[in-house]
């Protein structure tokens, strides 16, 4: 079950990335990248939230742009420290806006999670996993160095269908805090 904490945690981020966007469109102009070619992002930061409350975490994030200022890719996150192990895999849509030298990406993504955990020891522990979706709905912020490299931070609200059951249960959301290094091709 949801605490009001994390209710209003949720209801603020939805708020604060509906207004950052429609700033982005009104204030910027799209940040153009060659149709057809590929970019890439390493992840490095913490997820909150979580059933094992704050975890270090690791991702990359591939994307291939349709148009100069959107693309399509995955997303990879993995979680390996502490009594939860977290592997998921997402397909995205990124929207990208140049505010010249920092670039706004909103994305959404639909993929699926792997969860363990294993927490305890004695006739106390308790182990189990489970498989889930994954919804991601984020946004990154970039500071260009030069047309192709960029570092930044990317803010995630990860909502989820994981079950423990026991005396754990539900996981439906968590939060990604991630320090980025983005190339983008020109």
């Amino acid at each position: 079950m949801q605490s009001n904490g994390s209710s209003v945690l949720i209801r603020a981020f939805l708020f604060a990335t509906i207004l950052v966007t429609i700033l982005a469109v009104g204030a910027a102009t799209p940040a153009w990248a060659q149709v057809g070619s590929w970019g890439y992002t390493g992840q490095i930061g913490m997820l909150s939230g979580t059933v094992d409350d704050t975890a270090f975490a690791v991702g990359l994030v591939s994307e291939y742009y349709l148009a100069p200022a959107f693309s399509v890719g995955g997303d990879l996150l993995l979680s390996p420290t502490g009594d939860l192990t977290l592997l998921s895999g997402a397909a995205t849509a990124r929207w990208h806006f140049d505010l010249d030298p920092v670039e706004v990406t909103p994305f959404i993504g639909l993929g699926l999670i792997y969860a363990d955990y294993d927490h305890g020891s004695g006739a106390g522990r308790f182990n189990a996993d489970d498989v889930g979706t994954i919804l991601p709905l984020g946004l990154q912020v970039d500071r260009r160095f030069n047309e192709n490299l960029s570092i930044g931070g990317s803010f995630a609200l990860n909502l989820t269908s994981l079950d423990f059951g026991g005396p754990v249960g539900k996981d439906k959301s968590f939060t990604s805090f991630m320090l980025t290094l983005r190339y983008r091709p020109d």
